[in-house]
């Protein structure tokens, strides 16, 4: 190689350095460019999807919000604001089902797993709502009685003991109840446990179908969590009228003439309560009877029945409200002249207060009415008068 050869070798190789160090320096200098927000990607990418929810999110805060002021600003029967907001709840799976459809593959994996469990979560909670409907159907008593008496290992400070113990026995002794308690517990949890998994089995089946309707139609759009959601909704859909979600037989399935039962309850009452008379209500049924009985005075706050009730809470604030307590309750009781129940109510435990205070503080009771559901014998009114 020759002299001028050589330099120019080391002249290509020195401007090579250079090009190689301009074009790094450039490429430092040029600021990377912004991450979008992978939700705001995929509403850019489906400007529809984006309205609906936009609209969705705003109706529903709107809803709420005129509720809300009706309901505390107002005044305006504040126990039923609850049941108001189920009115237009279902926007909140309508939001919860875009969301579910169109987050894009940045969060997929991480949504996926969240709807999934969701689902389940619902499914499971849905079953375990149906404990005492449905529940009470599949785990009658002798099944429970026969659980009852499985031998089972003995237990002491959470340690095992030698020998064994029949299972109501166990229970017994670590929750301190009667042999009739044991058994009823038990009965109880094995309706949970069954109606649990049932719900699960159902929400398993959504997962199942959601998916087979992924693999069939994959050039839609609609993502596979999208997707379960809407099955989830179908199954609820089709479910509703039966006992599973529309909780079995009610007193709006009987055949009887209801108005003409309620004005014959009405005659009843309008016959032997004074004129006048300050009405303690603790029957659970509806107060309507009680529009054909003029002249008496009522506690507004009883007329929605435990529902409007709470725990605790000063007196004071619960009047305000519309609602009542324990102690209002007694207030009231001791008030009154005449004492409402219903066959129900009189051997409800939870009403063993009212009912001791009748029979044996000075009431004299007066024959029943007649019930006001032709079907459910437990519905006549019983008339309790302060002597």
């Amino acid at each position: 190689m020759s002299r001028r050869d050589g330099e120019g070798v080391i002249l290509n190789e020195i401007s090579e350095k250079t090009n190689k160090e301009t074009s790094s320096e450039h490429t430092q200098d040029k600021p990377s460019p912004k991450k979008s927000n992978p939700i705001v990607q995929a509403f850019q990418a489906n400007p529809e999807a984006y309205r609906i929810q936009v609209f969705a999110v705003l109706l529903l805060g709107i809803l709420f919000a005129a509720h809300a002021w009706a309901t505390f600003s107002q005044s305006y029967c504040t126990y039923c604001f609850r049941i108001y907001l189920s009115f237009f709840s279902v926007l909140g799976a309508v939001i919860f089902t875009g969301l579910a459809a169109y987050q894009p593959g940045a969060l997929a994996h991480r949504r996926d797993i969240w709807i999934i469990l969701l689902v389940l979560l619902i499914a499971g909670g849905v079953g375990l709502s149906r404990t005492l409907s449905l529940g009470n159907k599949l785990i009658d008593q002798p099944l429970a009685l026969k659980v009852g008496r499985i031998e089972v290992p003995r237990v002491k400070n959470l340690s095992l003991q030698s020998g064994t113990i029949p299972l109501y026995g166990l229970v017994e002794n670590y929750f301190g109840l009667t042999y009739e308690g044991a058994i009823r517990s038990i009965r109880l949890s094995l309706q949970a446990g069954v109606m649990i998994a049932l719900g699960i089995t159902v929400g398993l089946m959504c997962l199942m179908i959601a998916w087979l309707w992924t693999r069939r139609k994959k050039a839609d759009g609609l993502s596979y969590t999208g997707r379960l959601w809407i099955v989830l909704m179908v199954f609820g859909l089709v479910l509703s009228p039966t006992i599973v979600l529309g909780g079995g037989y009610t007193d709006y399935d009987c055949q009887g003439i209801i108005p003409a039962a309620t004005s014959s309850a009405s005659f009843h009452l309008n016959t032997f309560i004074p004129e006048g008379s300050v009405v303690y209500w603790g029957t659970g049924l509806s107060p309507a009877v009680l529009l054909q009985v003029p002249g008496i005075k009522i506690y507004p706050a009883q007329l929605n029945s435990m529902f409007s009730y709470r725990i605790g809470g000063e007196p004071d604030a619960m009047a305000a409200y519309g609602l009542w307590n324990r102690n209002l309750a007694k207030q009231w009781l001791d008030e009154a002249h005449v004492v409402v129940l219903s066959g129900m109510t009189y051997k409800d435990p939870t009403y063993d207060w009212v009912v001791n205070k009748v029979e044996h503080e000075g009431y004299r009771e007066i024959a029943s009415s007649p019930p006001l559901h032709t079907c459910n014998e437990k519905t006549n009114l019983l008339i309790f008068i302060k002597k």
